[in-house]
């Protein structure tokens, strides 16, 4: 049996400078201490838009997650950042293993720390396919996604002030942040 590669990440300062290349699985292992020194994983984070308004979320697996993107939470694509991977190929990538949709076009809204402490790189995505389309697409696997669908933001809302639905770590402040790059749009 072949082994498997070990993948790197390229931990970042608060403004996005590089600082140290490390194993992905030695950054989460030494995360506070990572932390503590400055330093934050990079991560990408896409909320993707229909041509009905509609977001793309997807119900997350229970492969390898924290208590900040927990198993059976809903979530948009969001995923670690490969050492040397641009961030919106990146983007990209994580939109088409999470859901299996390839976004149409994609436009940096934000870069920097999140609430969750990683340096985060935040695309709205927009994209043609629709959720009768999305059943014939190929998902990530069950470990990872187990639904994908488009969703109203106002449903999204809605179901967040009423506690139904458990969402991952930053949701909600992404999701805001993209709201308000569409109002300006």
């Amino acid at each position: 049996m072949a082994e498997e590669a070990m993948e790197y990440v390229t931990l970042v300062n608060a403004r996005g400078e590089p600082q140290e290349r490390i194993p992905r699985s030695e950054a989460k292992m030494r995360r506070s201490e990572l932390l503590a020194s400055g330093k934050y994983m990079p991560i990408v984070a896409v909320v993707v838009i229909n041509g009905h308004g509609q977001v793309l979320v997807h119900r997350r697996g229970t492969a390898g997650h924290t208590t900040n993107v927990g198993g059976g939470m809903l979530d948009h694509v969001y995923g670690g950042l490969p050492a040397g991977m641009d961030p919106e190929l990146g983007a990209t990538k994580e939109c088409t293993e999470e859901t299996g949709v390839a976004p149409d076009e994609l436009r940096l809204v934000n870069e920097g720390p999140n609430a969750n402490s990683f340096y985060r790189y935040l695309y709205v995505g927009r994209t043609s396919v629709t959720n009768e389309q999305l059943q014939e697409l190929t998902l990530g696997t069950p470990e990872e996604t187990t639904w994908v669908g488009f969703m109203p933001l106002e449903e999204l809302h809605s179901r967040g002030r009423s506690g139904t639905e458990q969402f991952a770590g930053s949701f909600f402040e992404d999701l805001e942040a993209a709201e308000q790059f569409l109002a300006k749009a």
